[in-house]
């Protein structure tokens, strides 16, 4: 009520994940997650029109999770997971990730 009258904007993170990509080569890798993700029930976002990283992570900030697809880190088999609230971020291996994801995600 206070926060009502201070004009506070505060928007509450949506039970959502948005999959997003360091580069082009990692778009399919993401797509695949994000499909992944949804056959389980999981509400997710993913960008299809190739924005640049930091635009995909400014349309993330209302989810509750990104998982980040790099090149880097898919090599050896890991996907970034950061908490939109916190901004904590972990990473996790993507098998064990898409095997307990709702586990994993705390959802």
């Amino acid at each position: 009520l206070s926060l009502e009258k201070q004009q506070a904007n505060i928007k509450p993170k949506i039970n959502r994940v948005s999959v997003v990509y360091v580069n082009e080569d990692m778009k399919k890798i993401a797509m695949s997650i994000a499909s992944k993700l949804r056959l389980q029930g999981i509400n997710v976002e993913v960008d299809l029109q190739g924005k640049p990283l930091r635009k995909q992570m400014e349309m993330a900030s209302e989810s509750r999770y990104a998982v980040i697809v790099a090149p880097k880190e898919y090599e050896n088999k890991m996907l970034i997971i950061r908490n939109m609230s916190d901004g904590s971020e972990k990473q996790a291996d993507i098998d064990s990730f898409l095997n307990n994801t709702k586990s994993s995600l705390q959802f």
